[in-house]
């Protein structure tokens, strides 16, 4: 690889994984948020593992991990609204102020979540799996 690369791409990757919680974080109120961000982290993992030819350390073992706290999270989503008697899926609101700022969360935000948490781990499983199995 390039030294430029390499030497670059630890900063590289540390953006990408912040723009990837940026576009979670803004992204729920559209559609897309939690699958873009995630697929922009593991973009940012796969120039990692191309440019370092090792995986990062917080990725080693948490895959299923993630892909189970993703799927939790997405059952979640979908069972709070039917225990308030509304229809499946439906967004769900709570506001409440945190240090004088007026905080919204809701559903969609917890449905986004599960979605980012379960195509990251198994997007950088695959891509793991795929650079061992090519040095093998």
């Amino acid at each position: 690889m390039s030294v430029i690369l390499k030497s670059y791409c630890h900063f590289i990757f540390q953006i990408m994984l912040l723009l990837s919680i940026l576009f979670l974080l803004r992204g729920h109120n559209y559609p897309g948020g939690g699958f873009i961000a995630a697929l922009i982290a593991c973009a940012g993992i796969g120039l990692y593992i191309l440019s370092y030819r090792k995986t990062p350390k917080f990725i080693i073992r948490k895959n299923p991990i993630l892909i189970s706290l993703g799927m939790l999270c997405l059952i979640i989503s979908m069972l709070l609204a039917l225990s308030f008697k509304h229809s499946l899926l439906t967004g769900m609101w709570w506001q409440f102020k945190l240090f004088g700022q007026q905080i919204k969360l809701g559903t969609p935000l917890l449905f986004d979540l599960g979605i980012y948490l379960a195509i990251l781990g198994s997007l950088s499983w695959l891509i793991k799996e795929l650079e061992q199995s090519k040095n093998d």
